[in-house]
């Protein structure tokens, strides 16, 4: 059996793999901005509202592995999921026994055996390797002591969305931004 893609570090993916992410994310931010905005006294769009994002994880539920907490991480990944039509799956350190009684193999079989993938925010690099290493579905590094590729993605997104990045310098532009040039658009 040939081993799930995975997600350890940004090179993991190639240039092409990273833009049609960063495009891709852009999309579904843009979609998604109507569902998530709080209830406010605007109007909402009825065109956006009938045409939610692809579900692509209809009937799949992500497992998210959080050996390190944290609300944001948590909260939009839950969120995504949900959006994308899955479920996801909150493990924290206290909801199983990975290290204590069972070791990242047995959990990350366990967990492939009945999660369509796994989202791990871990301590050492070493775990999130050993759950990739076993695992029959993709694992994404979330947070290891090494890596942290899925803010990276989230950081270039938000560059490529400053439009002050985009544009061309200016003659006035001086200091160590003048030789930077502008990024192309997604």
């Amino acid at each position: 059996m040939a081993k799930p893609p995975h997600l350890m570090t940004l090179a993991d993916l190639s240039v092409s793999q990273i833009r049609n992410i960063l495009t891709h994310s852009l999309r579904l931010k843009k979609i998604s901005t109507e569902y998530l905005s709080p209830i406010a006294p605007r109007p909402i769009n009825a065109r956006l509202l009938k045409s939610p994002p692809q579900q692509s994880l209809s009937h799949s539920t992500i497992a998210m592995l959080f050996s390190k907490r944290s609300t944001r991480t948590r909260v939009s990944a839950e969120t995504a999921a949900v959006l994308l039509g899955g479920r996801a799956l909150f493990l924290g350190r206290d909801d199983i026994q990975l290290g204590v009684n069972e070791s990242a193999r047995d959990t990350a079989r366990v967990l492939g055996g009945m999660c369509q993938g796994i989202f791990a925010r871990v301590g050492d690099h070493s775990e999130i390797e050993e759950l990739a290493e076993h695992s029959p579905v993709p694992v994404i590094n979330a947070l290891s002591s090494l890596w942290h590729p899925t803010q990276i993605l989230a950081d270039l997104l938000t560059l490529h969305e400053e439009p002050a990045l985009q544009a061309e310098p200016s003659e006035k532009t001086k200091g160590p931004h003048a030789q930077l040039a502008p990024l192309k658009p997604l």
